[in-house]
């Protein structure tokens, strides 16, 4: 460069240069000036998109939260949409057991009108059941007394069977002997008749014998 500097130019090839200078300068200028155009809109952007998302502005400068420099951003964001979902995630499962709960309690009031319709109805029959208890113990205080009298009626029935059988039993032997005696006094009649019959025919026939 040093020997290309020590070479003498001429006058267009210095005009020639200066031009490509300029060029070059406007050509900086333009990008620089469309480069705080399009930082601008982007700064204008993060701020509205911030601003959705429920970021903070400090100092009038989006992306910076707490003294954070922009250069958090990337960081930041993921976070606070972290923290959103999060959220709303705690709100589903609170609006589901919320209406857990409230199932649970109408389960709960239906059981209690269930209970309440069935003591209305065991009510009547626990009351027919009280009365009848109340004759089944009346009968019991009656049927005491009487079962002790049928149980000295049985005892004096089997005495009394006992002694009609004992006396039965004489009355049989009685009239056996009597059947006997009167039998043996027919015959023995019948026997004397006989004999007395015997000895009349013997009599008249002797009668008859002195006759002739």
């Amino acid at each position: 460069m040093a020997t290309l500097a020590s070479v003498p130019q001429g006058p267009h090839e210095q005009a020639g240069k200066e031009a490509d200078e300029r060029e070059k300068r406007e050509k900086e200028v333009a990008e620089n000036e469309k480069r705080q155009k399009g930082g601008h809109s982007q700064k204008q952007q993060s701020s509205s998109n911030q601003q959705r998302n429920g970021l903070p502005m400090v100092g009038g400068r989006p992306g910076q939260e707490n003294g954070k420099s922009p250069a958090n951003k990337a960081a930041v964001v993921p976070t606070r949409l972290k923290d959103q979902e999060t959220e709303k995630r705690k709100g589903e499962v609170k609006v589901k057991v919320q209406a857990q709960m409230n199932r649970v309690e109408q389960e709960a009031k239906r059981l209690e009108e269930l209970r309440k319709e069935l003591e209305k109805l065991e009510t009547p029959t626990k009351k027919k059941v009280l009365d009848i208890k109340k004759k089944i113990d009346s009968l019991d205080k009656e049927l005491t007394p009487l079962t002790q009298l049928r149980q000295r009626k049985e005892k004096e029935l089997k005495f009394a069977e006992e002694a009609y059988n004992q006396k039965s039993n004489l009355k049989l032997e009685l009239v056996t002997k009597l059947t006997e005696i009167v039998t043996e006094s027919e015959r023995l009649r019948m026997q004397k008749l006989d004999e007395l019959k015997k000895h009349l025919e013997l009599m008249e026939k002797q009668k008859n014998s002195e006759q002739i």
